[in-house]
């Protein structure tokens, strides 16, 4: 077996698309975004692999009409999975401390739960 190297499974760059609520709430352009980001990872070529993550910034709703339950939030990012896309969160004004800890998650040389240990 190989050792592994400073690449996740293979993947040599990492994407974060950060999100807000309202940018979740925006069905049509975030489908059409995601869409095409899928569409960019099918075309590279190998050793060009693209690991894309949906990054969900919980920040205080102000969008009392528009303002979505717990529950449809979690729907919306089991939707975005099932396309294809990797999801995480983080909590407001938390997108700095989201990605450091993002990057030192890359940088393991296992996972134990993707890889049954």
């Amino acid at each position: 077996m190989a050792t592994p190297s400073n690449t996740y499974w293979g993947y040599n760059r990492f994407v974060v698309e950060r999100k807000s609520l309202a940018d979740l709430r925006d069905v049509n352009r975030l489908a059409d975004q995601l869409f095409r980001a899928r569409g960019q990872m099918a075309r590279e070529q190998p050793g060009a692999a693209t690991f894309f993550l949906l990054l969900v910034e919980y920040k205080w709703d102000t969008d009392i009409k528009r303002k979505w339950s717990d529950q449809a939030i979690r729907h919306a990012k089991l939707s975005a999975q099932f396309g294809g896309v990797r999801v995480t969160e983080c909590g407001e004004n938390e997108v700095a401390a989201a990605l450091d800890g993002l990057y030192v998650w890359s940088q393991k040389s296992k996972h134990e739960i993707a890889e049954g240990s």
